[in-house]
């Protein structure tokens, strides 16, 4: 309310807020990372080649060095890590760490029935899945006792 009658000074009020709440990416740990995308099986092969911050993957922001050197062979699972390290706004966007929301749009793909989809979006806390952990919940469990046991 402090800005109520100054429109410009709502504006500035509101990049300075924003720009508060950017998260610098090369801070996050590896773990956390790969966590986010779903591939937290493969930590322990890039904790092995000591690449323990994302500022460190950026060494290997190739398809190649995903096979070589941490053993993923899966092309989809590459191309997560791959786009992510360079940028691709989508990618991004199903990264972040979802609200009840976001996540009912997701689970709206996949659950038709609007009493079952509302269960299911009950049960998801904001920020503790991302895009690609909940869309990997569904598609790899089939039927609404299976996703709600995943989630």
């Amino acid at each position: 309310m402090k800005y109520r009658n100054e429109p410009d000074l709502q504006v500035e009020n509101a990049k300075e807020l924003i720009e508060e709440g950017t998260y610098d990416m090369s801070d996050m740990t590896v773990i956390e990372y790969l966590r986010r995308l779903n591939l937290i099986k493969y930590a322990p092969a890039f904790a092995k080649k000591k690449v323990y911050f994302l500022s460190d993957l950026r060494l290997y922001s190739d398809m190649g060095s995903m096979q070589s050197e941490f053993g993923i062979k899966d092309f989809m699972l590459q191309q997560r890590i791959v786009q992510m390290v360079n940028g691709d706004k989508k990618v991004a966007e199903d990264f972040a760490l979802l609200n009840q929301n976001q996540a009912r749009i997701i689970l709206k793909g996949f659950v038709k029935k609007e009493e079952l989809l509302e269960q299911l979006v009950e049960m998801i806390e904001s920020d503790t899945l991302s895009g690609f952990q909940l869309k990997d919940i569904c598609t790899n469990n089939y039927g609404f006792e299976s996703i709600k046991k995943a989630i």
